[in-house]
């Protein structure tokens, strides 16, 4: 795939793009990305946090440009596993995103299918950990460290 079957990634997979309604986040994160890993959705805050001017600055990325090497080869085994099949739910996560700002995520991926059910990439969200922190009491062996990192 070419970068303009990314940017027509919903079209050629006959899949409805997500709706305006995800760009509406204040505290979550979306996101889709093709079997290569590269985005081919992301919503508003995202685009918001990472400083990027357009919303196709992100279209044919991969967490590669965005993220330490250790963080990408994580979130890549967890797309790997997603791709085939599984699905993660709330998962707890540390995200540093390479200029310097930390964040306590949960996130929630699964596979991405077209009309036939066939996987044809993932789709996730990510909460600020912050924000929800009601969600996370199930984790309170972390709760004062959260809050001292944040």
């Amino acid at each position: 795939m070419d970068l303009d079957d990314v940017i027509n990634f919903y079209q050629i997979h006959h899949i409805n793009r997500p709706t305006e309604l995800v760009n509406t986040f204040t505290d979550s994160f979306y996101f889709a990305k093709d079997l290569q890993g590269r985005f081919v959705y992301a919503n508003q805050l995202l685009y918001d946090h990472f400083d990027l001017s357009d919303p196709t600055d992100a279209i044919g990325k991969t967490d590669a440009d965005f993220f330490r090497e250790d963080i990408t080869e994580q979130i890549h085994k967890d797309d790997t596993s997603v791709i085939k099949g599984a699905a993660i739910t709330n998962k707890l996560e540390l995200i540093e995103d390479g200029s310097g700002d930390v964040l306590w995520l949960i996130t929630s991926k699964i596979p991405l299918k077209n009309n036939r059910g066939e996987i044809v990439g993932i789709e996730g969200i990510s909460h600020s950990a912050r924000h929800i922190q009601a969600n996370i009491r199930s984790y309170n062996v972390f709760y004062e460290c959260i809050n001292y990192m944040q």
